[in-house]
């Protein structure tokens, strides 16, 4: 009986000293769209988004408008929120070499805007 709970022991031991591996935590970008007129894709330290490298990204979309939403698309990515709906929304994007566009659909000539990814 004692072998059994040394054995036990052992491996719990041996379980926690094992070293998990993480996948680095994707960059993030921040979409906002409103309250009123405000229509920004920017990175974490607030400076406006135009080119990102291909990869993985968290878009962190702050949807405070009723009247207006966040549309995203190009290769391989169509997301987007609703109009009426006010709702923060966390998507990961897998990001590839190319031109994506983001846009306001009830407003899309007025609040759009490109990034391009290399």
């Amino acid at each position: 009986m004692r072998s059994i709970c040394t054995l036990f022991t052992a491996l719990a031991v041996a379980t926690t000293l094992v070293p998990v591996a993480r996948a680095a935590p994707a960059p993030r970008i921040i979409a906002t769209v409103g309250p009123g007129p405000l229509f920004v894709v920017e990175n974490v330290r607030g400076a406006p988004v135009k080119v990102l490298r291909a990869g993985r990204y968290a878009f962190l979309v702050r949807d405070r408008s009723s009247i207006r939403n966040f549309h995203l698309f190009g290769p391989g990515v169509n997301k987007r929120t609703s109009v009426k709906t006010v709702k923060g929304h966390i998507w990961f994007v897998n990001l590839r070499k190319g031109t994506y566009r983001y846009r306001s659909d009830p407003q899309a000539r007025s609040l759009n805007g490109t990034i391009k990814v290399v």
